[in-house]
């Protein structure tokens, strides 16, 4: 007696789970939603843990409000713009402690703020 195993794979790009919006998240995701799909889909946490763990570039959940000592010597406090400032230049401001090896990502300003608005609530 013979058997036939079948493996039926489904795959969902995700311009067909969140198709590409000009401006905003998709219909019937809020901004915090899409920013976290946003966090997954583009590897963030590969390196960021939002688990209170440090990674290669460090704990992202409960950031809000810290202040970052910079390797310029400078500090900051982590707000909106500072994460914003980080996702698009990554580059500019590098933690202390860490390598500064954060790639640059072709974000769209809706992309953007998404990804803050998950980020800061966390």
């Amino acid at each position: 007696m013979a058997f036939l195993a079948y493996r039926v794979y489904a795959h969902y790009s995700a311009e067909e789970q969140y198709p590409v919006a000009s401006e905003g998240p998709p219909r019937g995701r809020t901004l915090e939603e899409w920013g976290a799909y946003l966090y997954d889909a583009h590897g963030c946490a590969a390196c960021h843990s939002i688990a209170g763990v440090r990674g290669v570039g460090g704990s992202l959940d409960r950031i809000m409000g810290q202040t970052r000592h910079f390797t310029d010597g400078s500090d900051g406090v982590v707000d909106a713009d500072y994460l914003r400032e980080s996702i698009i230049t990554p580059q500019r401001k590098v933690v202390m402690g860490f390598s500064g090896s954060m790639p640059r990502y072709d974000f769209r300003d809706d992309e953007v703020n998404a990804l803050v608005a998950y980020l800061s609530s966390i």
